[in-house]
């Protein structure tokens, strides 16, 4: 259920204990058939291409506020985002940020104060809304208690290039971003171990080499429809040959991006 925020609704209020062409906004509503996609990913990592290739190509909405940031954990305040805990690229090292599942007298409270922080920037007239967060990687158990039924899409890439680049962008050294890479990730492996099927697990470098194939099956396994008018994917083609090879030889050994399909 989408429901808008109350005119006059305070941006802020107290969180609990540490327990984020043109289009039109579409209006919030409320529906007992409404379905929810979580897309979780590190920055570099194909957070935002992955979405946009869900609403390209399927009959979904999504949150397009009038803000640089279009991730949810920036339009609520129900819990911190990644910006109050632990700071861009370094997130998951803050336990703090890892929220636990809301008790059952907490989570519908919770739900519907999400949705309405989200509901003004709500696009599209689907019953299936696609939120995408970096944090969401290390609160599927938290997600699962609001939203029970939805659906987590957890992109990756290349540890390696992740670290470089956005070491740069966040002033931090790459051996940093490698230890949050390997948090983050390993915190929503552990959530996907649970026995829940609802975790899909997709790499950045399988969307780049194979590109309609890959959303296509991504989409059939979602059971999202398919836009009748949708054009064939056109993606940048990111060459990652110059961050591994700044990166140089070392070898990193053991650790959950071994689990995920990269030999380090």
């Amino acid at each position: 259920m989408l429901v808008p925020r109350p005119s006059g609704a305070a941006k802020s209020e107290e969180r609990p204990a540490e327990t984020g062409t043109e289009e039109q906004t579409a209006p919030a509503r409320e529906t007992h058939e409404q379905r929810y996609i979580f897309i979780g990913g590190l920055d570099r990592g194909s957070l935002a291409l992955i979405e946009r290739c869900l609403v390209d190509r399927s009959v979904v909405a999504t949150l397009r506020p009038d803000l640089p940031e279009r991730e949810g954990q920036y339009l609520q305040d129900v819990v911190p985002n990644d910006r109050e805990r632990g700071g861009l690229g370094r997130f998951a090292l803050d336990a703090r940020m890892h929220t636990p599942p809301a008790p059952p007298t907490e989570a519908e409270r919770q739900r519907r104060r999400l949705l309405e922080c989200w509901g003004p920037s709500v696009v599209g007239e689907a019953d299936i809304l696609v939120e995408k967060s970096a944090a969401n990687l290390v609160r599927i158990p938290w997600l699962r208690s609001l939203f029970p039924g939805a659906r987590f899409v957890m992109m990756t890439r290349d540890p390696r290039v992740v670290a470089v680049t956005s070491s740069k962008e966040y002033g931090a050294s790459v051996d940093e971003m490698l230890i949050n890479w390997g948090a983050a990730y390993a915190a929503a492996w552990r959530a996907k171990q649970e026995g829940l099927d609802d975790c899909i697990f997709l790499r950045h470098e399988d969307l780049r080499d194979a590109p309609e194939e890959v959303v296509d099956r991504l989409i059939a396994e979602l059971g999202l429809p398919l836009r009748p008018d949708a054009a064939p994917l056109s993606l940048r083609n990111e060459d990652d040959t110059a961050a591994i090879a700044e990166f140089g030889q070392r070898r990193l050994g053991q650790g959950i991006w071994e689990t995920l399909g990269y030999q380090l």
